[in-house]
């Protein structure tokens, strides 16, 4: 009996380290998302070198035996990363942020789309039911959240019907986060990549284009600035790194393709927003009714997406 009872707390985790990846993923990715607030003050081609530079060596240091041949899967995710980061960035810079960030979220609903096309999944009428109504209510959220932490929704769909680009800018941006959910999915459960090797290829793909970017001038790369200002995109890749290994680490515990799983660790890895919105109130001071109404849909949505889980498993 005693060793029953030891093992119950290492069988919790272990039935649940899906999920708990899944949380590692947001918090880490949304302590990018809050300092790549401020790493624009050095250049934006020059941040997205060091920021991407940082990962890829921490990945280089961290992944010495999980070494593997390149992987063209690895690669394209790196290059929607990289491209995720560009353009977020410049969004910043061009103060259409506002509009950018409310789409975001819906990179969980272009990865479902791939996902569904590609694997072909069956699942039973209740079980649509419940991961469509869940991620519509937890995207609604995540929108909510965006507002809140951009200045507000009056001021966010004032702005909307003025500039059409921003929001061109935000679909796009949409588009290749589901691609790189998509592409981190079947690196890990099609190809069967460790997410420590994966890593090494994931961010070869993003410095390659961090450093076209720079060649090409994007973002004014003379605008450079050696400054401590370095020290937000520095930390940055530290934390997309530990954004990409729970999410890629997040999807190797998916048992199998007709599993709601994967559809949680998206909507995870791409709900940066909600760490964010934690981090701008505690660090920032910034308070807003929005945001935290969304926090609570959310919430909301995940447990009904986990209420058919537990209930047909």
């Amino acid at each position: 009996m005693k060793s029953d009872t030891n093992m119950k707390p290492k069988k919790f985790f272990t039935d649940r380290r899906w999920v708990l990846s899944g949380i590692i993923a947001s918090v880490g990715f949304g302590l990018w998302g809050f300092l790549d607030k401020f790493s624009t003050s050095s250049g934006l081609a020059f941040s997205n070198v060091i920021l991407y530079g940082v990962a890829l060596f921490v990945s280089c240091i961290v992944a010495t035996k999980y070494r593997c041949k390149p992987s063209k899967n690895a690669l394209i995710t790196g290059i929607c990363s990289g491209m995720i980061n560009i353009l977020v960035l410049y969004s910043l810079l061009s103060n259409m942020l506002i509009l950018v960030f409310p789409f975001v979220s819906f990179g969980t609903i272009w990865f479902s789309l791939l996902y569904i096309a590609y694997f072909k999944p069956s699942y039973s009428r209740k079980r649509k039911i419940y991961i469509c109504v869940g991620t519509m209510v937890s995207i609604s959220g995540l929108v909510l959240i965006s507002f809140g932490i951009s200045g507000g929704s009056s001021r966010a769909i004032g702005m909307y019907s003025f500039d059409p680009v921003g929001i061109s800018l935000g679909i796009v941006v949409s588009i290749f986060t589901g691609l790189w959910t998509f592409f981190t999915f079947l690196t890990t459960f099609k190809d069967k990549l460790h997410p420590l090797a994966s890593a090494i290829w994931i961010y070869t793909g993003s410095f390659v284009l961090a450093l076209c970017a720079l060649l090409l001038n994007i973002g004014n790369a003379t605008n450079f600035v050696l400054s401590r200002e370095l020290l937000f995109p520095l930390a940055g890749g530290f934390f997309i790194f530990i954004g990409q290994i729970a999410t890629s680490y997040g999807f190797r515990y998916v048992e199998s393709i007709a599993s709601v799983d994967q559809f949680i660790i998206a909507f995870f890895a791409n709900g940066e927003l909600l760490p964010i919105l934690f981090l701008s109130y505690f660090v920032l001071h910034e308070f807003s009714y929005e945001g935290f109404i969304g926090a609570a849909l959310v919430f909301g949505g995940l447990f009904i997406v986990n209420r058919v889980r537990t209930s047909e498993n």
